[in-house]
């Protein structure tokens, strides 16, 4: 029997861009379920984080929902939306090896499904004694970007990394350009707390404040930098975990052939990377070689295998994959 699934939002008071494509997966799953959003409020938000570190959360009695709510949480620290709560799905984004498993155990064990995002956390959370319902949820993109897939955009951006740098890629990227001043490379680089976009051409273009101004400019680069986040001085971070990121998706959808590194992990392997990436090893003249084989390409020639792998990757498709989830619990 179908199940009633509420989303829940803190799209009110939560408004980094880092939210907005999580955001269009709320959209999604509020469609195909065909129910209304709920908006979370930043006063409740408030109150529950000063009786979580009050230590409150202890004497407040666990209450069973009427019916499961699902919520995207950026890290583990947002499990205090549901203080002892049940009949809770919530899609982790962010888990490294830094958390406290003991701690992760205790804060999510009312929780119907944890979520997350890459095989390979789940894996290293079952190994050390993760004792939650687990489960994979793939990143994904808005069914809604398929119509800039089948757009003939001109590409005149050579390059482009957005978001994250990888560090590595940046600087033999930036030595590549120095070499050859008329490649346009895009880039961004943060200044007074802001993501600046800046092009190795033509100077600085700005912030690029909604998905569709970074859709737009993704999709005029032929190639799109992307990798692993724990590769390269990354692991600070992760603790060495790497999941594959939504920029593997977004430059799917820009048609952008991609050049990066990456872990070959659990996670590789399910998104079936080998035959999407243009992968380099660490030193320059390798980067050289598979980046000038690049640059000559006179037209796209992933167009097939692209589509394919976007049609397993849309918002729809884990709409389904969440409500049969729920569907089978007890």
């Amino acid at each position: 029997m179908k199940k009633n699934i509420q989303v829940d939002s803190i799209r009110q008071y939560k408004k980094a861009p880092s939210w907005q494509i999580f955001f269009e997966l709320e959209d999604d799953l509020s469609r195909v379920w065909q129910i209304p959003m709920h908006y979370l409020t930043k006063a409740s938000d408030t109150l529950n984080k000063i009786i979580y570190k009050l230590k409150l959360d202890k004497i407040i009695p666990t209450k069973e929902k009427k019916q499961t709510h699902f919520a995207v949480l950026m890290n583990p620290d947002y499990h205090r939306l549901y203080l002892n709560k049940k009949n809770v799905a919530c899609f982790i984004v962010d888990y490294w090896k830094k958390y406290d498993i003991n701690l992760f155990n205790k804060n999510f064990k009312d929780f119907s499904i944890v979520y997350l995002a890459s095989l390979e956390a789940i894996t290293f959370l079952k190994n050390n004694g993760c004792s939650l319902n687990l489960q994979h949820l793939a990143f994904s993109i808005a069914d809604k970007h398929l119509s800039l897939f089948h757009q003939i955009v001109e590409k005149d951006i050579d390059v482009i990394q957005i978001g994250r740098k990888n560090l590595l890629l940046d600087e033999m990227m930036l030595q590549y350009c120095k070499e050859n001043p008329t490649v346009n490379y895009v880039h961004r680089i943060i200044e007074d707390g802001k993501n600046i976009y800046y092009s190795t051409k033509y100077g600085k273009i700005g912030e690029l404040h909604t998905r569709e101004a970074l859709l737009t400019i993704m999709c005029r680069a032929k190639i799109s930098i992307v990798s692993s986040p724990g590769l390269d001085g990354g692991d600070w971070k992760t603790g060495g975990l790497n999941p594959v990121t939504v920029r593997v998706l977004e430059s799917a959808i820009a048609k952008c052939y991609m050049l990066g590194r990456f872990a070959h992990n659990e996670d590789y392997d399910y998104f079936g990377l080998k035959d999407l990436i243009f992968e380099v090893e660490d030193n320059y003249e390798h980067f050289k070689q598979v980046l000038e084989n690049l640059l000559q390409k006179e037209s796209f020639e992933l167009g097939n295998q692209y589509e394919q792998f976007l049609q397993l990757h849309l918002n729809s498709v884990r709409a389904k994959q969440i409500q049969d989830d729920v569907d089978g619990l007890n």
